[in-house]
This record gives structure tokens, sequence and C-alpha cells, in this order.
């Protein structure tokens, strides 16, 4: 197979962990862009590459890697299948930091490609990613990465894991502003509140870690909970809701 590597790409690619991957940096030949002009930009900010506007100039790559917004890539995806110089067969192909799955890249499947996702793990320093996808494409991101260094989705499991990352992230904010905000609605100041709150999550993460949900210490009765949340209602209707919602997602487990 051969050893260079392509990249279709639009946007900001030299600010994406794309950039900062060792294997392209070694590798990176053609930088396809349907305008030459965007292909050169991108090929100067990433300081390597050569830019092309030609999906064909993608055929002597063992590998390329996709980098574009979302909203661009079914349009970008149905263009590569439909050149008809281009050659996919046996060609591994990379979708980079997008919310969809590996079905995302049918159209090249259908041609012989073998397709693969790859997202950097979020607070890992780009020291960890993850993957779904074809078994071969898998396997020779293993050998790039490491096995310990890259986790493998299973078939179909990439929206359940983006949706963990957004309870980990901006849903779990919403939930720690609560808690800070709650707490200050009881008098104390927010330098007081956010070590408090960051205390208690810290404590809640690590006890999960050693016991799942057995680590719980046990909620009051109903009739405290609903006097907790009348008493926030009378100062702060929206903490309230956010306090009740809360509520129902742990009676409901």
């Amino acid at each position: 197979m051969p050893n260079r590597i392509g990249l279709i790409a639009s946007g900001a690619v030299s600010q994406s962990f794309v950039a900062r991957l060792p294997f392209v940096r070694d590798r990176l030949g053609p930088v396809y862009s349907p305008a030459l002009r965007n292909a050169s930009r991108i090929v100067n900010g990433l300081r390597i590459g050569i830019p092309v506007s030609e999906f064909v100039a993608l055929s002597r790559c063992g590998m390329v890697l996709i980098a574009v917004p979302d909203d661009l890539l079914e349009a970008t995806v149905s263009a590569a299948a439909a050149e008809s110089e281009a050659r996919w067969q046996r060609k591994i192909v990379v979708l980079c930091g997008s919310a969809f799955d590996a079905g995302a890249l049918d159209p090249l499947q259908k041609l012989g490609a073998y397709c693969v996702t790859l997202d950097a793990v979020p607070a890992s320093g780009e020291a960890r990613f993850v993957t779904d996808g074809d078994p071969a494409a898998v396997a020779e991101l293993r050998r790039l990465f490491g096995r310990s260094n890259l986790f493998v989705l299973d078939r179909g499991g990439k929206a359940a894991y983006q949706a963990g990352i957004l309870l980990a992230t901006d849903l779990a904010l919403e939930m720690t502003a609560g808690a800070v905000e709650s707490l200050r609605t009881a008098g104390l100041s927010r330098p007081q509140a956010v070590p408090v709150v960051e205390a208690l999550m810290t404590q809640t993460a690590r006890a999960y870690g050693k016991a799942g949900r057995r680590a719980a210490t046990g909620m009051p009765s109903a009739e405290i909970l609903a006097y907790y949340a009348k008493a926030i209602r009378d100062r702060d209707p929206a903490l309230a809701r956010l306090f009740e919602r809360a509520l129902a997602l742990y009676t409901e487990k």
C-alpha cells in the first residue's frame, strides 16, 4: 500500500488535531479543496503538503483523511465518490473530528474503500483517540497509535459516545452551574461556593469510578425534597426547574 497520505480539507484544519499527528507531518502529500486557492491556504497553514483541486490527485495515496465541517461532509463525500478517475479501492479513508460515524462514508465504502472515523478524546491532551469503522482500517490506526492509545467503538456506537461527552461537558456544566448558584442563593459568595462544588463533584466522580451507582449516599425523603424545591422556587424559579429536572432523572433511572 502506498505510504503517502492525502487530505480532503476545508476550514481551519491547521488548528485541529489532524495538523499535529506525527504520521501526517511525515507523510502528507496532496491536500484537496475544491478551489486551488483554498487548498493553498490550507497547505500554508499546515506548512506541509501539495495543494490540489482534483480528487484524482489522491489516487496514489494509501490513506486519505477527511477534515471538513459536518455541514459540508455529505456533499464532499458525494463529490469524491462521483470522481470516476479517483481510485478508492482498498484505500483507507479516515473521517476526522466529525459528529458522524463511519456510515457517513458509505459512498466511498461502496467503491471499495476501508472507512473509519478518528476523534481525539477530550481532556487527554491528544494522547488518546477513538475510532469506529472497517476492521482493516482500525487495524492500521492501531498500528499508528498503539493499542492502548486508540479506543475502538462498537459499530453504530459513536452517537452514544458523543452523547456521553456532552453529558460530561456542556450538560454537566449546567448541573455544576446549578449547584454553585444554589449555594450562592443560600448566601455563599462565588469564591466560597465554587471550591465546595468542585470538591463534591470530584469526590462523586471518583466514587462512581470505584463503585458505580452504589456510591450514591442516599437521597432525602420525598417530603424533604419537596420542601427544598419550594424554597428554591420562591427565590429562583429557573433554578428550581433545574433542580426538579435533575430529581426526575434520578428517580427515573
